[in-house]
Parts: structure tokens; C-alpha cells; sequence
């Protein structure tokens, strides 16, 4: 059974609708190119600082191609309510901007270290580099991480409010933890490369 993607949308704006929250909804075809993205398409994202929930069709029709036809409209369920967590969040403007900011600084300073490190021929060199810029990128990353992960347990806690599986929000959760974890993984394994 193939989800007709009209089902799908009319699916995500009733739920956003039954939550009387405050919020837009934005569908797209494509995937969603936002700041808060780290090393993923999102298939689904809050955005605080226009109270807008992002859609990505493309990223939806990925996922349920990989889940069972009885579980598909749980799973749409489970994605929504998580994003009304954001939504319903009064922490989630000051710690999205604090998360922006900690993620602009990673960046800048990897950009630092690596245009340090990186020789006018563009081989690395061996230089010794200031212990006090990479303590300084390890508690940007600490900060981020731990920012992000709060973020996404707050929603994770709020959107058992707005869904109707609770089971399966359960394993959405849980999913979703262990991707963002993944995701540290691969900053914990550039910080070692550094």
C-alpha cells in the first residue's frame, strides 16, 4: 500500500490543526535546507524563530518506503507530534539560539584549525597547534551536544501530549536519540582527527 501524498499532508495539517498551537505548517517537495541541520536532511523540523513547521514530501516518502503499511500513519503521527514537542517548548527559542550560536562557533573555529594546519601547498603540516583553540572546540562540542540533546529529550517528552501511538512514539524516541548520538559520534571522531 502506497500512501498517496495528498493522505499524507492532510494527515500532518490536521494534527498540527488539533493541537491549537500557534504554529504554520510548511509542506515541500524537496528536502528542507535549514540552520539547525547538522550532518542530515531533515524529514521534519520546528523552526522557533517563525513558529513554522518544515515538511520535507521527498524525506517522508523516503522513510515510510522503509516501514511496514500498518505502521505508516503511526510513523506520520509519531513525526508531527515530536515537532508539536518542539512547538510547545517555552525553552525552545533560547536554547535554539544558544545551539546556533555554539554550532557557529564549532564551525569557526574547525575552519580556524584546519586553515592553521593547512600549508600554502594544501598538504597538512605537523605543527603543534594551540592547545587552548582545541580544549576550547572540545567544550563547544560538549556544549552543542548536550544543548541539541536536551532539546530533542524536551521534545521527545512534550510530544507524547500530541500522539496517538504511544508505542510506537516511544520507538520514534528512541530512534531519533540514537540518530542524533550517530551524529556526535562522527563530531567526537573529528575532534580525534584534529
Amino acid at each position: 500500500m502506497v500512501m498517496q501524498m495528498e493522505r499524507i499532508k492532510k494527515l500532518i495539517i490536521e494534527k498540527i490543526q488539533k493541537s491549537n498551537l500557534d504554529i504554520k505548517v510548511v509542506i515541500k517537495e524537496d528536502v528542507i535546507s535549514s540552520t539547525n541541520q547538522l550532518l542530515l536532511e531533515s524529514t521534519a523540523n520546528y523552526e522557533p524563530l517563525d513558529k513554522t513547521i518544515y515538511i520535507s514530501m521527498k524525506k517522508i516518502k523516503e522513510m515510510l518506503s522503509t516501514i511496514e503499511d500498518n505502521e505508516k500513519v503511526a510513523y506520520i503521527d509519531c513525526l508531527i507530534a515530536h515537532e508539536l514537542g518542539h512547538a510547545s517548548d517555552v525553552e525552545v527559542e533560547r536554547s535554539w539560539n544558544e545551539f546556533k550560536k555554539t554550532k557557529e562557533t564549532w564551525r569557526n573555529l574547525v575552519y580556524y584549525i584546519v586553515l592553521k594546519r593547512t600549508s600554502y601547498d594544501n598538504t597538512i603540516t605537523n605543527e603543534i597547534y594551540d592547545a587552548e583553540v582545541l580544549k576550547q572546540l572540545y567544550g563547544v562540542y560538549v556544549t552543542m551536544k548536550t544543548i541539541n540533546l536536551e532539546l530533542e529529550s524536551r521534545a521527545g517528552e512534550l510530544g507524547r501530549n500530541f500522539s496517538d501511538h504511544p508505542t510506537m512514539y516511544e520507538k520514534f524516541n528512541e530512534n531519533n536519540r540514537l540518530t542524533y548520538l550517530r551524529i556526535y559520534k562522527v563530531f567526537e571522531e573529528i575532534l580525534n582527527i584534529i
